[in-house]
């Protein structure tokens, strides 16, 4: 029997490391930890359900600021919002006092007033990055079909 690479993931990968670069997540000043390693972001049992939302995460060693990159991936990602409870479980996770700044670039709309995403600000330096089509093309991203 022949493996056959499952080129979606690959792809899916690939725009995540892309992802990473333009947010100045590189392999240069930064540790970027993809879907085959251990300490990859998984959220599991958010909700009860079998949902889980993982995503591309990434460390900058000199200011220890810290990315995670979760995009809508019909192999992994089974989700069709990020709700406060998940945003809360991210900042629980990830959110410490050895992190400068945290950000969360995603693709999948997410569930918060304006007014909450202020105080996760203020409160934990904790920052939403929108990476939709508008993104992808501002950034010259290929692959936007999954928008």
């Amino acid at each position: 029997m022949t493996l056959f690479p499952d080129t979606t993931t690959d792809q899916q990968k690939d725009f995540e490391f892309k992802v990473c670069n333009i947010f100045n997540f590189n392999n240069q000043n930064s540790m970027i930890l993809q879907r085959e390693s251990r300490e990859q972001m998984i959220i599991e049992d958010f909700s009860g359900d079998e949902n889980v939302l993982s995503g591309t995460l990434a460390y900058k060693r000199n200011s220890k600021d810290f990315l995670c990159v979760v995009t809508y991936d019909s192999e992994v990602n089974h989700v069709e919002i990020i709700t406060f409870k998940m945003l809360k479980i991210i900042i629980k996770e990830y959110c410490t006092k050895e992190h400068n700044k945290v950000i969360l670039a995603t693709n999948i709309p997410i569930e918060i007033h304006s007014s909450k995403l202020k105080e996760l600000k203020k409160d934990f330096n904790f920052h939403i990055e929108g990476i939709g089509f508008s993104f992808c093309q501002k950034n010259n991203l290929e692959f936007t079909e999954m928008y």
